[in-house]
């Protein structure tokens, strides 16, 4: 999966030109990489973003600051619907869970969540009904066992 950062578009730049933070994709999209949060592409043409925890990142160079991130992800809201994608996803650690106060007013609903993470997703195509599927809680199964006059035995599993 690749993650689509600043780092990634950098080295479709030619060495000569100056770097700046606007950088073009592959497609010559130009995206401020400082004013957005790194995503991967995700399946049914969706992103993913995806927060670590506090103790991966330093104060310094932390893109997940609280003070900064509804306007980041405002940003990456606002990238993705440029890139024409469905929905965004992300997943928000227990360290930081702040965030998700942030993502909610963005209009991220939660989805499920499972250990330490939870996982918010937004639909982003206002004139279509979500698709976005409900968190599948358990499992529904069934069986049969069938033993015929000469006990020879069916199992069926589903």
């Amino acid at each position: 999966t690749h993650i689509m950062n600043k780092q990634h578009f950098s080295s479709l730049k030619s060495t000569t030109e100056p770097q700046t933070t606007n950088m073009l994709d592959e497609n010559g999209n130009e995206y401020d990489w400082d004013k957005i949060l790194p995503f991967q592409k995700n399946t049914h043409n969706s992103v993913k973003i995806v927060v670590p925890d506090e103790e991966q990142t330093s104060k310094e160079d932390d893109l997940y600051d609280a003070d900064t991130f509804h306007n980041k992800l405002e940003a990456t809201i606002a990238t993705a619907l440029q890139l024409q994608k469905t929905a965004i996803w992300i997943t928000v650690p227990s360290s930081r869970a702040r965030l998700i106060e942030e993502a909610s007013k963005s209009g991220f609903s939660f989805h499920h969540a499972e250990g330490h993470t939870a996982t918010l997703s937004k639909w982003l195509l206002d004139d279509v009904e979500s698709r976005i599927p409900t968190y599948a809680t358990h499992q529904v199964g069934v069986g049969a066992v069938v033993i015929n006059a000469k006990h020879e035995i069916l199992c069926v599993r589903e």
